[in-house]
């Protein structure tokens, strides 16, 4: 009997460390804000492995803009897909999985995004594969973008990634938005553009983008969240990894900041008392 208890013991064990990887998938990046693994397209060749520069990525992340549900007014306007902290954390590993990925297999990532004021009113999560084609074009297909998270989503080491491939969607309540040269929305089958694929030029992209355009790095905050062992030992490492900011960067990211909130206001998506309070919040900071 007790050969048996341990056999099962042994066997539930197992089962418990597979239970949140999927068959053909191999994590690369695991951690409390987003993971990120590869997975095996058997149907589909890519071009694989590639090396983009992070800059490139962060870029490309920085200029995902979808149609969404604004939590201030319930009414849709454009907003970022990723927020900078989401960029920070995720674009290194996405870097280091197109890096290491093989011919046959994609980039699939979720990404978390914590309360952040006035940008969003609920914990989010954002899940998607990213791959590049044949023709050197980065793709980004998303399953979800920003959709609120269940209380019991409390970590995306555990994220159950959707088994609908993102590739399939032909309409989405969060569309993609773009209009950037080099950026163009996937081609359907049907001849009409997806509303969660987005196909890249990186070429055309960066040499198109406006100076103030570019992404702007950010000094990851500290959580305010009570963390897993694991999860508060990668957190530190990352915020002891993070970039720091020059001065010049610094004023670029308020300038980026402030030039948000105004068209946030003249949208009448913030009240006057909203915007001069955050108005000043950001202001403030120049002095630090």
């Amino acid at each position: 009997m007790k050969k048996h208890a341990v056999i099962w013991s042994v066997v539930l064990l197992a089962l418990t460390a597979c239970a949140n990887l999927q068959s053909g998938q191999t994590f690369v990046a695991k951690q409390y804000h987003h993971a990120v693994v590869l997975e095996q397209q058997h149907d589909r060749a890519f071009a694989h492995p590639h090396n983009l520069e992070l800059d490139e990525i962060k870029d490309l992340l920085a200029q995902l803009v979808y149609v969404g549900e604004s939590g201030l007014v319930s009414k849709e306007a454009p907003m970022a897909v990723f927020q900078a902290v989401e960029i920070e954390r995720l674009a290194p590993s996405l870097q280091q999985a197109l890096q290491q990925a093989s011919p046959d297999q994609w980039v699939r990532f979720v990404s978390f995004g914590q309360k952040q004021g006035i940008l969003f009113s609920n914990s989010r999560k954002t899940e998607g594969v990213m791959f590049v084609a044949p023709d050197s074009k980065v793709n980004i297909a998303f399953s979800f973008i920003n959709a609120k998270r269940a209380p019991s989503e409390t970590s995306a080491m555990y994220h159950q990634y959707a088994k609908l491939s993102p590739l399939a969607f032909d309409g989405s309540a969060t569309p993609l938005v773009v209009d950037k040269p080099g950026l163009q929305l996937k081609k359907m089958a049907g001849g009409s553009p997806s509303s969660m694929w987005l196909e890249a030029d990186m070429k055309t992209f960066e040499d198109h983008l406006m100076v103030e355009d570019r992404y702007v790095a950010v000094v990851l905050p500290q959580t305010t969240l009570s963390l897993p062992p694991e999860a508060t030992n990668q957190q530190a490492s990352a915020e002891t990894n993070a970039p720091s900011m020059t001065r010049r960067q610094q004023q670029q990211a308020i300038k980026q900041q402030l030039k948000f909130l105004k068209s946030l206001f003249e949208d009448g998506l913030i009240s006057s008392k909203e915007y001069q309070e955050e108005k000043a919040t950001v202001l403030a900071r120049m002095n630090k």
